[in-house]
């Protein structure tokens, strides 16, 4: 039966309103139907009257008492089939029936540690994807932004229902789409002439056009966007178009930033004008006849000691403390972070497995390595990531954290990652004496960057050294400080 306005089918809808009960997704029939077998099997069965009622008591006249409902009547006499037909999905899925998928589906969660309570939802978000999409086939699948925005719109669970269908085959992402989607969000805020001339260089990096070249990835794309957005807000506030950016423009756009990013930008406005001035939206190419050599990398600053002994201090939760103490203590990058394995972590030895060597965790890690274990084994119980951070999004699946996740905390710090990997090597640098052999054995960075780091230590500073304690918390008396090492 089609649905209605209220989500449930004519038959449905009557029987509430008559019984004032809402049918359930288990006991609905507007959701699954029976399979139709052989008229000589099942044939019409005609209604029949209900039984007579008995004649109205002394003073009650003619007056009848209300009527049962009229029903179906019982199949007519004979032999009864031995099974009912079982009911199945009505749009079937990969010629399965709802019992195979429904089992799939439980099975999947349960290997994922999904609670019942997101199985439930899961169950009720395919139901409703099943009755109000298209058939889901493999050789047919449907797009995962379709989808994503179906179940979104209803309030439903999208992440789980797109992550199992997917794996079944009968859910496709759209590179294409979600490259769209981030494209808007991002060229919003420009004007709508800049809009159209940073598009045509887009869909020149997308391959596209009268003489296509080679596609860049999604993630090339967003990353050019990301070193332009600056430059594009400033040009956009005071011009209407690129026509009239200008070579001093460019320079003084350059001027603000160093290092690799500095040639990073300037190699992305030089493909914008070029592309501008070649589709013969732009006239002249300001980009044109710019050298940029490369410059060594600014030299690497210590954090002022009070400031690092309060970090963990504005931090409340084990997961932040412990991905700062893993930025601060053992030089890990944003990326080393987040994709550390529960395999990795050695408690009963009190080591780390992080970028294949075997590091010896201090006390301070150790403990918040600890206290966060036993949040997410409170929290999750039952999850299945092998990844030791998760969070809601990430816990019932088998990814690792976003990149975001652990920038994040050092955002509210108002400090970055690298502020924190650089302060502690050059700690260890001025513990080995400016030995590029430490510290390539203790951290495994390259050796372009180990001699570079002992560089920046002072040739009054060369000799031999105890190695210094540094703490990201405010020491005690009775808490001796614990050695970052």
């Amino acid at each position: 039966m089609p649905l209605g306005a209220a989500g449930r089918c004519r038959l449905c809808l009557a029987t509430s309103r008559a019984t004032g009960t809402i049918p359930t997704l288990r006991g609905g029939i507007q959701l699954f139907g029976l399979v139709g077998t052989p008229a000589r099997v099942r044939p019409p069965r005609p209604l029949v009257e209900p039984p007579s009622r008995p004649a109205a008591g002394p003073g009650l006249g003619q007056l009848r008492l209300p009527r049962a409902p009229v029903a179906c009547a019982p199949a007519p006499p004979g032999p009864r089939p031995t099974q009912r037909p079982k009911p199945r999905l009505v749009n079937r899925i990969r010629g399965h029936r709802h019992e195979e998928l429904d089992a799939t589906l439980v099975g999947y969660g349960q290997a994922r540690g999904w609670s019942p309570e997101t199985l439930r939802r899961v169950r009720h978000s395919l139901v409703v994807l099943v009755t109000g999409q298209p058939p889901l086939s493999s050789t047919s699948p449907l797009d995962a932004a379709v989808v994503r925005r179906f179940l979104l719109g209803r309030h439903l669970t999208a992440l789980r229902v797109i992550e199992f269908l997917t794996d079944q085959g009968l859910v496709r992402g759209n590179e294409h789409a979600i490259l769209d989607h981030w494209l808007a969000r991002r060229l919003e805020p420009l004007s709508v002439q800049f809009r159209a001339e940073v598009q045509t260089w887009v869909e020149v990096l997308r391959g596209r056009g009268p003489r296509a070249g080679r596609p860049r990835k999604a993630a090339t794309i967003q990353g050019y966007l990301r070193a332009l957005q600056p430059a594009l807000a400033d040009w956009s506030a005071r011009y209407p178009s690129l026509r009239q950016v200008t070579s001093d423009d460019i320079t003084d756009q350059l001027q603000r930033l160093t290092g690799p990013t500095r040639l990073l930008v300037a190699a992305v406005m030089r493909s914008l004008f070029k592309t501008l001035k070649t589709r013969r939206v732009s006239f002249t190419n300001p980009t044109a006849g710019l050298e940029l050599h490369r410059q060594p990398p600014p030299p690497a600053l210590a954090l002022d000691p009070t400031r690092r002994a309060g970090l963990l201090d504005q931090l409340h939760r084990p997961d932040q403390r412990l991905i700062v103490l893993l930025a601060g203590v053992h030089a890990l990058r944003p990326h080393q972070i987040r994709v550390l394995a529960l395999d990795d972590v050695d408690l009963t030895a009190g080591r780390l497995l992080a970028g294949g060597r075997r590091r010896r965790l201090d006390a301070l890690t150790l403990a918040e390595l600890r206290a966060w274990l036993e949040l997410r084994r409170a929290r999750w119980p039952a999850s299945a990531n092998p990844y030791l951070l998760v969070n809601q999004s990430t816990a019932g699946g088998l990814t690792p954290v976003t990149r975001g996740y652990v920038q994040q905390v050092f955002a509210q710090l108002g400090l970055t990652a690298q502020d924190l990997r650089a302060d502690r090597l050059l700690a260890e640098v001025q513990a080995t004496g400016g030995d590029p052999l430490k510290l390539t054995e203790f951290f495994g960075i390259s050796d372009p960057t180990a001699i570079r780091y002992c560089l920046e230590l002072d040739p009054l500073d060369q000799a031999n050294q105890p190695r210094q304690h540094r703490e990201f918390s405010k020491p005690t008396a009775t808490d001796p400080p614990d050695s970052l090492q």
